[in-house]
């Protein structure tokens, strides 16, 4: 039963949001063109989606989706219209390779922000030059999940066979007892 329940927590995993531009909370002088963010795994182009929301939570935003010109499919793009002074949400919904679902959002201010808001940058607010590949000791190395499963699964692994040994070992000592 252990094993089971270890099985499903080494196979569950969350992408990360590893960076954005605009940043989680940045105040900008005037409305960004397009917003990027960027993954720490590779996703599914059809199933991915971003939005930008105005603060009635109607979206704004022009389209977007997973940026196919990042060879890594781990960011996604969406190209907004010219937006008046105010508080905008990014929402995402990443769907990995392996089918594992995750959801995020951060804010950004056009103007300034209103009075009382609470807004710390969680992620990088300087965009890469070029686009960002992501952080290779997180990237999928297969489409079945990447490293954080391989590590996982590597760890029942070691699990298994230590259990196995106890067992062996427990046997052998009440057999010697009993005979």
């Amino acid at each position: 039963m252990l094993m089971l329940a270890l099985a499903g927590v080494a196979l569950a995993h969350g992408v990360i949001l590893t960076k954005s531009d605009p940043a989680d909370g940045a105040v900008l002088d005037q409305a960004p063109a397009q917003v990027q963010a960027w993954f720490n795994e590779e996703m599914q182009t059809g199933e991915s989606t971003i939005r930008v929301l105005d603060a009635s939570g109607q979206p704004v935003d022009l389209g977007g989706g997973v940026n196919l010109d990042d060879a890594y499919h781990a960011s996604m793009l969406v190209s907004l219209p010219s937006l008046p002074n105010g508080a905008y949400t990014v929402r995402w919904h990443v769907v990995l390779l392996d089918g594992d679902p995750s959801d995020g959002e951060f804010t950004f201010y056009v103007g300034e922000k209103p009075a009382g808001e609470a807004g710390a940058a969680s992620v990088e607010s300087a965009p890469p030059a070029a686009p960002a590949a992501p952080d290779l000791a997180v990237a999928p190395t297969t489409s079945s999940g990447g490293f954080p499963v391989a590590l996982g699964a590597l760890g029942l692994g070691v699990l298994i066979v230590v259990a196995g040994l106890a067992t062996v070992v427990v046997r052998n000592r009440a057999a010697a007892e009993s005979g």
